[in-house]
């Protein structure tokens, strides 16, 4: 049915990389690979109709180290609460969308949890295998970048933070503090950043000074 270029399949599922590898024959050039993830921040802002322009603004303002305004971090830092309760699962976003009823959300959390219980549970009792979690060992590549969350009445008190960026052997020339806070500052290692501003936090993103390698 493929060759006779009539059809398009979609296929799907936790287990097909399973299913693929027990294959006798893939067809190579036929098949497209697409991985799928829950929304970030960035993308639950645009579901929200907030303007593909403002976020451009904010990441502009996130590398140059700029707070927003007043009543920007307002409206940002509700949408992003809003984001900690809904999450990033499209469904519960749909609902959110539809409803704004965060019982409803709730609903819809409640059933994709057991659904990716109920499905995780196939790995063992089909391949008599349990999950793996790959460990890291490449650590050349590794880019390192020590993050610490705090509330907004505390945020400039990180021992645990400075501790580690303390410890010469660890190489590390920088840190970061997420708060409520909206004030971006950086106080000798340290730079303090408002916590909705890591949606922009990614390898390529940063600094060079701000890498460890």
């Amino acid at each position: 049915m493929r060759q006779e270029y009539r059809y398009r399949f979609i296929t799907s599922g936790s287990l097909l990389g399973i299913t693929l590898r027990s294959t006798t024959s893939i067809p190579v050039g036929s098949i497209i690979r697409k991985e799928m993830f829950q929304l970030d921040f960035e993308e639950f802002l645009v579901a929200n109709r907030f303007g593909t322009d403002a976020i451009a603004v904010l990441r502009e303002k996130f590398h140059r180290k700029e707070s927003l305004g007043e009543e920007q971090h307002r409206k940002v830092m509700d949408l992003f609460r809003r984001y900690l309760l809904v999450g990033g699962m499209p469904d519960t976003v749909n609902e959110y969308l539809f409803s704004h009823n965060i019982v409803k959300v709730r609903e819809v959390q409640e059933s994709i949890r057991m659904m990716y219980g109920d499905d995780a549970s196939k790995y063992e009792q089909d391949n008599g295998c349990n999950l793996l979690i790959r460990r890291i060992d490449d650590y050349s590549n590794l880019s390192i970048l020590p993050i610490e969350v705090k509330s907004d009445k505390d945020y400039a008190i990180h021992s645990a933070l400075n501790n580690l960026l303390s410890v010469k052997d660890y190489h590390l020339l920088s840190g970061l503090v997420l708060s409520n806070n909206r004030k971006v500052t950086t106080r000798d290692k340290v730079t303090y950043i408002p916590i909705y501003y890591v949606m922009f936090l990614d390898s390529t993103g940063q600094n060079k000074e701000d890498i460890f390698f």
